[in-house]
């Protein structure tokens, strides 16, 4: 059975998983993207001007700037496992969108704790209600909301091994979101 994620779904626990709701703003354009469908079907349901395909992924254009990049296995598959939203103008349903303020953020996920990446120390957050479960309550899709402070330092203890929680600073706002499949189809 295809799992899919809805994106509108982020911030609102309740609602049953299945795509992702992307509205661009400048437009008033909304439509619907499925993680787990092909990169045609997937292309099809958002509005942009040009793709360019590299090594590793699939870069979408709108109005000359990068608004996300998506990426399937890397076999050829042409699946759509992961998407990496990076332009404030794709807004979820629900008001969530690259540089949106840490404060914004928490007014919606008040309990949301910050994690730091060991592989890249890149800080981030990655609430439970922000992740879609299988039926056997294994992950199914993870998002991660990752944050930038705006002085450029971190935001947390740069512990990585004791991720700070309520205590970090607010001072920042949300760099990049992305999602993506857990574990393979």
């Amino acid at each position: 059975m295809k799992r899919n994620l809805f994106l509108i779904t982020l911030l609102c626990p309740g609602f049953l998983f299945g795509s992702i709701e992307l509205s661009i703003s400048a437009e008033n354009v909304v439509g619907t993207a499925d993680l787990g469908t092909t990169f045609s079907q997937f292309v099809k349901k958002i509005q942009y001007d040009r793709i360019n395909k590299t090594e590793d992924d699939w870069k979408i254009y709108k109005d000359g700037k990068v608004i996300m990049y998506i990426h399937d296995k890397g076999n050829g598959d042409l699946i759509v496992r992961s998407i990496n939203i990076l332009s404030p103008s794709i807004i979820t349903t629900n008001g969530l969108h690259v540089g949106m303020s840490v404060d914004e953020f928490l007014k919606k996920c008040p309990n949301a704790k910050l994690e730091m990446s060991d592989m890249t120390g890149a800080e981030y957050f990655s609430p439970d209600e922000l992740q879609t479960y299988t039926r056997d309550g294994t992950y199914d899709s993870i998002s991660h909301l990752y944050v930038e402070s705006n002085d450029k330092k971190l935001l947390g203890t740069g512990n990585f091994s004791d991720y700070p929680t309520a205590n970090y600073r607010k001072n920042g706002s949300i760099r990049f979101i992305s999602i993506y499949r857990w574990g393979g189809d």
